[in-house]
């Protein structure tokens, strides 16, 4: 008690110090976001010690990127089979494989064709170069149509259009990559008649557009956010105070994990998708703060007339539930460091250090401004109370009326809304978080639609790939998932020593087959490597024939049906094992899926340990585990409620909205510390058991109403994002805050006034 009083008379004897001070450390730390480091690869979210991202990372250091930027040109109605087709397709490919961060274009103008001559294997250029006369246009069609597995990764089924796979370089950045491919796109881009697709596209795109939208929908939610609480308040003045204590909270935080990877080089600082929720997560707990202190110091400006004793009596009463409220968040944020995900580490630490700033800030630079701000003492926020205040007076008049029928009734709600936790869908495939009006969904489905996919599947073959049993084992493994739906199509060393077989027995189709020994398999090899480049397989295969690669094309799809699908490949690997060839698999599909258990056994470690923190500490603050119990009631509800309303509205759990139980979280501590440590005020200064209750949800009710309706107008911008995890972030934070408001003034309020008699001061 005795530090508490030094703190505040600090902060009311000297003022501008105490802003001064806040200020100039807000803008230090502010200043860290000059080293906002953006990561856009969902692997490096991923653990490291996982299988998938282990043959991952082999994968690529043995046969380089695997994943290549898909780009279309043609026009539609227009055959890309003619001279100026062919020839636009001539030209971009060379410009592409000018650029610094590509490391080989595959494409028409740079494939071999295999033929026979007279038993022995020609291998030359398909397009030996750029204009080609209409005899041999038709003899490079006539060759595709002869070999469609070739030709439908090159050309779309109506022959309108043309693809180039890009390779990149190791560790090039998606985002030049795009940048420098859009650029050398041109006309054809300007035209409509360029489209980009791939993972590496939306990787490079992607942060950049969800922070620009984030950033736009952010400047149109915090206006409306000052507009409510102007409303509401009724005092520009009180807003104008409010509203710097939200914004250096929110840019403090940012700075901060921008300085922690400035400092560490940490990956556990890297700005990720995910990231992106951290601002919007602050914002409704350091709104929660400011809110209760404001609207508490105009209650005691209406009884004391006197500034500096308003602001004393009113960090008196909230000084303790405010640190109370801080460190409970903050602990249920540090309880992320158990997660699996990398990127959640460095996202609880940086918002915890955000929820203890904001605490910093609402304790002394807010009380400072107002003890040396000109009050109008005739004002109507200081002369009269609002609209909400009357509102929550009859909330509470009518849950302590009849508080078992509020308890039952809150429960039902809280129970039928649990069933929808059973439909709830989990889709983190980044290409549905983009709705189908948007151009970077419709480039990668016009890419979808046209030739085989944009998505990769990726299995690493370890065995003597020279031997044609270990061979016909990768054919039945690719035949096994060409029968999949999604998947257009597969390539691996086994079909090309098909057709190197097919070629030599005079282009027979019959003969598209695997030869039956291994000196047959040598010697197709060694004729190829006479008039080819044997380096022509690198891409497949190691110098040593030991370790090959099976690539695969897949089609956009839904989570659900990604998974099914690697876990049907995955079965039929596991009962067709042989002891001469051992597979693993990996690529985007398999990432998927094992994204998806880190993010359920994250989300489900994290709400426990918060639920579990929450209570002890409660309990401690409190000095009474029943405190505790009862303090874990709005979380435990609002959480019930928000999961059950995900799945009777269809909203989807991905790796962006699986963080809206983070602002449960906050909001829920905020709310239920507070009415628990004001009724218990109450009660010790002599309050009568059956009156407690409707004092304190006057009291509490009003800053906790005034911040629901601020915070879920304001966030309403959010649904009309183009990005759908935002409008279903903006939808849940709305859901949230209304869900922990019930669940303290109606579920924990009537709990508490039913065990009144019980529960010590």
């Amino acid at each position: 008690m005795h530090m508490k009083k030094r703190f505040i008379d600090w902060t009311l004897n000297r003022p501008r110090q105490s802003i001064g001070l806040a200020v100039v450390m807000s803008l230090i730390l502010v200043s860290g976001i000059w080293f906002l480091h953006i990561e856009d690869d969902i692997m490096k979210m991923l653990p490291e010690d996982i299988p998938s991202r282990i043959v991952w990372s082999e994968i690529e250091e043995q046969f380089g990127s695997t994943e290549p930027l898909l780009v279309s040109i043609g026009r539609e109605g227009h055959s890309i089979f003619s001279a100026e087709g062919l020839a636009a397709v001539w030209d971009l490919t060379r410009t592409l494989e000018e650029l610094p961060t590509v490391d080989d274009v595959r494409s028409l103008a740079t494939m071999n064709r295999i033929d026979s001559d007279e038993g022995f294997l020609e291998v030359g250029d398909l397009m030996p170069y750029r204009d080609l006369k209409l005899e041999e246009i038709a003899d490079i069609q006539d060759y595709l149509d002869r070999n469609s597995d070739i030709g439908g990764m090159l050309v779309s089924e109506d022959e309108f259009f043309a693809m180039l796979a890009v390779v990149p370089t190791i560790n090039a950045s998606d985002k030049e990559l795009v940048q420098a491919v859009n650029e050398a796109l041109g006309d054809n881009k300007e035209d409509e008649n360029g489209h980009i697709g791939g993972l590496p596209f939306v990787r490079g795109i992607l942060i950049k557009s969800v922070l620009w939208e984030i950033i736009t929908l952010m400047c149109i939610a915090v206006p409306v956010l000052a507009l409510i609480l102007l409303i509401n308040l009724r005092s520009p003045r009180g807003l104008r105070m409010v509203l710097p204590v939200i914004g250096l909270s929110v840019g403090t935080m940012l700075g901060f994990f921008c300085w922690m990877y400035k400092l560490t080089g940490s990956d556990l600082f890297n700005f990720s998708l995910v990231n992106g929720s951290m601002g919007v997560i602050l914002l409704t707990i350091a709104t929660a703060d400011s809110v209760h202190i404001m609207t508490r110091f105009f209650r005691e400006m209406r009884q004391r007339k006197d500034v500096k004793a308003s602001v004393a009596a009113t960090m008196d009463v909230l000084m303790l539930p405010v640190f109370l409220t801080s460190v409970t968040t903050m602990a249920g944020f540090i309880s992320l460091v158990s997660s699996p995900l990398r990127t959640m580490i460095g996202y609880g630490i940086t918002v915890s250090f955000g929820i203890a700033w904001a605490w910093y800030l609402s304790v002394t630079f807010l009380p400072s401004l107002m003890s040396i701000s000109k009050w109008d003492l005739e004002s109507r926020a200081l002369q009269s109370v609002g609209t909400f205040e009357r509102i929550i007076h009859r909330i509470g008049q009518y849950v302590l009326h009849k508080p078992r029928t509020v308890l039952v009734s809150a429960g039902l709600v809280v129970v039928i809304a649990c069933i929808g936790i059973y439909m709830v869908r989990v889709e983190v495939n980044i290409i549905n978080f983009f709705k189908p009006t948007t151009p970077i969904r419709q480039s990668m489905e016009f890419i979808d639609n046209h030739f085989y996919g944009t998505l990769n599947f990726a299995f690493k073959v370890e065995g003597d790939l020279k031997e044609p049993e270990v061979l016909k084992g990768m054919q039945r493994i690719q035949r096994q998932l060409e029968h999949e739906p999604t998947v257009g199509n597969t390539v691996s060393l086994a079909n090309i020593i098909a057709k190197l077989h097919r070629a030599v027995m005079d282009d027979s189709a019959q003969y598209e087959i695997i030869p039956d020994s291994r000196e047959k398999v040598a010697n197709l090899l060694t004729l190829y490597s006479m008039s080819g480049d044997p380096d022509d397989f690198s891409s497949m295969v190691d110098y040593d024939y030991q370790t090959g690669l099976i690539n695969a094309t897949v089609k956009m799809s839904a989570t659900e049906e990604l998974i099914a699908m690697v876990d049907r490949i995955h079965n039929f690997v596991d009962t067709h094992k042989s002891p001469a060839l051992n597979i693993s698999l990996s690529g985007f599909p398999v990432f998927v899926r094992d994204f998806i258990q880190e993010l359920i056994v994250s989300s489900l470690r994290s709400i426990g340990l918060s639920l579990i923190l929450v209570m002890i500490l409660a309990g401690i603050f409190f000095k009474s585990l029943r405190w505790g119990l009862v303090a874990v009631i709005p979380l435990s509800s609002a959480i019930a409620l928000n999961f059950g309303l995900m799945g009777w509205l269809g909203i989807e759990l991905s790796h962006v909205t699986a963080l809206f139980t983070a602002i449960i979280i906050g909001v829920g501590v905020d709310f239920a510390v507070h009415y628990i440590a004001q009724y218990r005020n109450f009660l010790k200064s002599g309050v009568r058991r059956d009156e407690v209750s409707q004092i304190t949800i006057d009291d509490v009710g009003y800053p906790i109403l005034l911040n629901v309706a601020a915070v879920s107008v304001g966030f309403t911008a959010l649904l009309f994002s183009e990005f759908v995890p935002l409008n279903y972030m903006g939808g849940l934070v709305i859901i949230s805050m209304i869900s922990c408001a019930i669940g303290t003034l109606t579920l924990m309020a009537a709990v508490i006034h039913l065990m009144r008699t019980r529960l010590s001061a």
